[in-house]
């Protein structure tokens, strides 16, 4: 199974369940699925965390190197120079955030059956869904 980075944090919401915006999903864990299932989605939310802890590193380095500066706990680069010029450095922070963004990750080959997933839900994977069985 293959995600790229920006399919990464839709993903594990599908996978592990919780809330986004204004509905909550209830995870492709928490459904009426097998235990083998079970364990692959957990080796996919696996390779996710580790994925999501480098492009956190990466993404920090980014900013970092584009000279941003930490205000209230978030690195912030400012949309205009002093003399009211547009920042160079956002078009540059636009273009390596784009390319990191669609970084391909491999999860690995895992063995995801199309049948491993007949169940009544509220919630929807579609994500998932286009992912494991493209």
């Amino acid at each position: 199974m293959k995600f790229k980075i920006f399919q990464m944090f839709d993903l594990e919401l599908e996978i592990a369940g919780g809330k986004k915006e204004d509905f909550s999903i209830v995870g492709l864990l928490n459904e009426s699925v097998s235990f083998k299932t079970k364990y692959l989605l957990q080796r996919v939310l696996k390779k996710i965390a580790e994925e999501k802890e480098q492009f956190i590193a990466s993404e920090k380095a980014l900013f970092e190197s584009l000279g941003a500066v930490e205000k209230d706990g978030n690195l912030v680069i400012e949309n205009t120079l002093e003399d009211g010029s547009p920042n160079p450095a956002i078009k540059k922070l636009i273009e390596e955030k784009t390319q990191l963004m669609n970084v391909e990750v491999d999860a690995g080959d895992l063995d995801f059956k199309i049948e491993d997933f007949d169940f009544k839900s509220e919630s929807t994977y579609p994500i998932f869904m286009f992912l494991a069985f493209d």
